[in-house]
C-alpha cells in the first residue's frame, strides 16, 4: 500500500468512526424518548419541580455534548484531509522539484503546502519535534483522559508546563493557518498560544492568543490565519498556560500554508 493510501485510510476509518458515535447516539435518543413517552403523569407529578428540570438538563447536555464532540471532530478531520490532500499534492512532483521540499523550486505562484509541524497529534507517544518543558504526553488507552482523536494527548499539568516547536524554512508574506483542539479541566482555566514569526533568531513579530476554556471540561476546536511578515525565515510556536490547579490537555496541533 502506498504512502498516499494509508493515510486516506487513516483518514476514512476516523470517518468510520464518527459515524459510529452517531449512529449509537441516535439509537440513544430514540430509546430515551421511547422510555420518556412510557412515564405516565402520575410518575411524573410525584417529583418535585426542581428534579424534573435537572434531568431535563442533563439529558440535553449529554446530546449537546455528543454534537460538540462530532462538531469537533469533523473539523480535526478537515485539517488531516487538507494535510494528506498537500502530501498529495507533494508526492506527485518529480524529486528536488517539490515547492514544499528543501530544493524545490519556490515561485509566487506555487507557494508551499502540507503539514508543518512534526507530531503535532503526538500520536508518536511521545514529544517527538517539540521542546517540553513539566509536560505530559498521556496514553488515554491507559487513563480516563479523553483525547480529541487518536490515543495520545498533550498535557500541561501545573504553571511552569510548556510545549514549542520551530518550524523553518517558511516563506515570507504568505497565509498560514494553525488549528488545534484544547481542554480544560477548571474554571477560568487560560491557555496562552504564542506564534513567533523569527529571521534567524530575531522575532520580527508575534501573535499572542489567550483562551479561556471550556469550564464543562470538553474539547473546543481553535482555528487561526496569519500573513507571514516581511524577511520571515521561520516560526516558533509555543503554548503556556496560566497557574490555576488541575491540567490543560492540547490534541491535534496542526500548521499549514493556505
Amino acid at each position: 500500500m502506498s504512502t498516499e493510501d494509508q493515510i486516506l485510510s487513516i483518514v476514512a476509518s476516523e470517518e468510520g468512526y464518527l459515524a459510529s458515535i452517531l449512529s449509537a447516539e441516535v439509537v440513544k435518543t430514540s430509546q430515551t424518548a421511547y422510555w420518556l413517552s412510557q412515564i405516565s403523569f402520575a410518575q411524573i407529578s410525584s417529583q418535585s419541580i426542581e428534579k424534573i428540570i435537572n434531568e431535563i438538563i442533563d439529558l440535553d447536555n449529554s446530546v449537546s455534548c455528543i454534537l460538540r464532540t462530532a462538531a469537533d471532530k469533523e473539523v480535526g478531520i478537515a485539517a488531516k484531509v487538507n494535510a494528506v490532500k498537500g502530501i498529495k499534492n507533494c508526492l506527485t512532483w518529480a524529486p528536488g522539484d517539490c515547492p514544499c521540499r528543501d530544493g524545490g523550486d519556490n515561485n509566487d505562484d506555487e507557494e508551499a503546502s502540507g503539514e508543518l509541524l512534526i507530531n503535532g497529534d503526538f500520536e508518536t507517544g511521545d514529544f517527538s519535534g517539540w521542546t517540553e518543558t513539566d509536560a505530559n504526553v498521556i496514553d488515554t488507552r491507559l487513563s480516563a483522559t479523553v483525547p480529541f482523536s487518536g490515543y495520545y494527548v498533550a498535557e500541561l499539568p501545573s504553571e511552569t508546563s510548556s510545549i514549542s516547536q520551530a518550524v523553518s524554512n517558511i516563506p515570507e508574506e504568505v497565509p498560514i493557518q494553525i488549528s488545534l483542539g484544547v481542554r480544560g479541566t477548571n474554571f477560568n482555566h487560560i491557555m496562552t498560544m504564542t506564534l513567533s514569526f523569527r529571521s534567524g533568531t530575531t522575532v520580527l513579530s508575534s501573535e499572542v492568543k489567550e483562551v479561556a476554556l471550556d469550564p464543562r471540561n470538553q474539547f473546543i476546536t481553535l482555528l487561526y490565519v496569519y500573513k507571514t511578515p516581511a524577511n520571515t525565515d521561520n516560526i516558533l510556536l509555543s503554548f503556556t498556560r496560566d497557574t490555576s490547579i488541575r491540567s490543560i490537555f492540547i490534541d491535534n496541533v496542526s500548521l499549514q500554508f493556505l
